[in-house]
């Protein structure tokens, strides 16, 4: 007779009876037990980590590589599972995909066989839960242009609910809650970069606020020739382009006009080739920008 059984535990006994046949002369049963001594066969465990920062961007790589693993057995096999679908030619300890969805997890599975009793065997690491972003989109707005002293609106904008960080930030206040729109009020010339997103799913972008320096207009000169103070400087007026100066006598006669005011286009305090008589002129500036000045000029000998 014999007797098969998968579920003995070590330490458990078997018993056999055997009872004779009437006539014969025993009188009491036959009866042998063996003690069951089991070894427990150890089951390999394995654990995996995640190598990228989460979020990541759609179609941005994802790496996942096996952290621990313990009693492997004999011809271990790795296969990558995906909601518990076997990924296809994933089979190293390292696993990297383009195309997983958010919500997607990801699991190493161990096919091995023990190496007591030689039993076939398959172990599931923890599953990784993948956070997927759609792409973020960052846009720092157009370039500005301030007199030195003035202030500016940035329009950043940027796709999607993701934190925002605007860099340097010395010079830039947020007057409201939308972190897009700072005013910028730098000293000089500076570029601004705009970081939105998180992890390795960010984007940046730049902008860059140019400061041109104020004009200063003196409120009189003496072209008399000695040298010092001869034509009618107006302090920085080259750093804005198409700018247009008017001078008008008291009777709001216009007897100067030009553009691009500069150096070799200054006045000299000529009207029609003829010395300007001592007095009170009046002038307008527009500069480039839109800005305009206004006021009296003294022309002093």
């Amino acid at each position: 007779a014999t007797y098969t059984s998968t579920t003995l535990a070590n330490g458990d006994q078997v018993k056999v009876e055997q009872t004779p046949t009437a006539g014969f002369c025993a009188t009491s049963p036959a009866v042998a037990t063996v003690a069951i001594s089991l070894t427990p066969v150890p089951l390999p465990a394995l654990a995996v980590v995640l190598q990228t920062s989460l979020p990541v961007c759609a179609g941005a790589p994802i790496t996942f590589s096996l952290a621990t693993v313990t009693d492997p057995g004999v011809n271990a096999r790795y296969q990558w599972q995906v909601d518990g679908v076997d990924v296809a030619g994933a089979t190293l300890p390292t696993f990297t995909s383009t195309t997983l969805r958010d919500g997607q997890r990801v699991a190493l599975a161990l096919r091995t066989t023990t190496v007591i009793c030689s039993l076939s065997v398959t172990a599931v690491s923890n599953a990784i839960p993948v956070a997927v972003t759609p792409p973020i989109e960052v846009e720092a707005g157009p370039d500005k242009t301030i007199t030195e002293g003035d202030e500016v609106t940035l329009e950043g904008t940027a796709n999607g609910t993701y934190p925002v960080v605007w860099s340097p930030v010395a010079t830039l206040t947020f007057p409201t809650t939308n972190q897009l729109r700072p005013v910028a009020a730098p000293l000089v010339t500076t570029t601004y970069t705009l970081t939105a997103g998180g992890g390795s799913c960010t984007d940046q972008s730049s902008v860059t606020v140019t400061v041109t320096p104020r004009v200063r207009i003196p409120n009189a000169f003496s072209p008399n020739g000695d040298g010092r103070d001869d034509t009618w400087e107006i302090d920085n007026a080259g750093f804005y382009a198409s700018n247009h100066v008017l001078v008008f006598n008291r009777w709001g006669n216009k007897i100067f006009e030009t553009t691009n005011y500069g150096r070799g286009n200054e006045w000299n305090g000529n009207i029609n080739g003829q010395p300007a008589p001592i007095g009170t002129y009046y002038y307008v500036i527009t500069l480039g920008n839109g800005k305009r000045y206004s006021g009296p000029l003294t022309v002093l000998y």
